[in-house]
């Protein structure tokens, strides 16, 4: 059996490193501004310096659990509202028209609103990203609760399968790919309102400290803090993408 070629196995890292490298010497020789923007190495040194003393600490620990909260409440409730809505098509009739002005709402706008009616707490945060996130998980169910063989179905109800049974033994099993790939949206979505969220006010989390140090024109920490949550957020679609192919081994 031969061998991979090291080469072709590191090609997406070697444009990536290349890039950090040119990035480096731009700052370095002050081609680029360094007060508008850092060169990577400043930006790691500041960065695990904000780390290893702690003051990071509590933010990450408020911003991702008002994620993962509003993501497991997106999960339930959208999977649930989704398959009923692709499965009945008169559920599906009276939601599709709220769900689609929902998925229009420009949540920048109203998030003045959320905050004026619940306040700074981690309720109305959890809200926003919440409403940011279920709208993917409820249109992914649905079209997977759609696509669903009708013989399936019609085969299922000459044996008297109950509905319940169907949807949980057929239905649901056959939106799965469909709910994985909402779920990896819902999650990008979901860390652009935790940032909405947190920018309008509220005093801890990543998102205050993205506004903090942009205010203080600490560009360093500033594009560390934002380098930080895209890793969070790559990071939980690949965990998607792992349960999904350890769960749907029949794709």
């Amino acid at each position: 059996m031969m061998r991979s070629n090291p080469l072709k196995r590191y090609i997406t890292i070697i444009p990536f490193a290349l890039l950090l490298a040119l990035w480096e010497l731009l700052v370095r020789t002050e081609f680029a501004n360094p007060f508008f923007i850092s060169s990577p190495s400043a930006i790691l040194t500041s960065g695990f310096s904000l780390l290893a003393s702690g003051e990071m600490t509590p933010h990450i620990i408020t911003s991702m659990g008002a994620v993962f909260i509003a993501l497991l409440l997106a999960l339930i409730i959208g999977v649930s509202l989704g398959i009923l809505a692709g499965f009945y098509s008169k559920v599906g009739d009276v939601i599709s028209p709220y769900l689609f002005t929902l998925n229009s709402l420009p949540i920048v706008a109203v998030t003045p609103l959320f905050i004026l009616w619940f306040g700074f707490g981690m309720g109305a945060k959890i809200l926003i990203i919440f409403l940011m996130a279920v709208i993917p998980v409820i249109i992914a169910a649905m079209d997977g609760a759609k696509s669903v063989d009708t013989n399936l179905i019609t085969m299922a109800r000459l044996y008297k399968a109950s509905d319940s049974t169907i949807l949980r033994s057929i239905v649901f099993y056959h939106a799965a790919p469909f709910i994985y790939s909402g779920m990896r949206v819902a999650v990008g979505r979901a860390f652009i309102g935790l940032v909405i969220a947190e920018i309008f006010g509220y005093n801890k989390g990543l998102g205050h400290l993205i506004a903090l140090y942009s205010s203080n024109y600490q560009t360093a920490l500033l594009m560390f803090t934002i380098i930080f949550l895209l890793a969070c957020n790559v990071l939980l679609v690949k965990l998607i993408t792992f349960l999904e192919k350890k769960t749907i081994n029949w794709k």
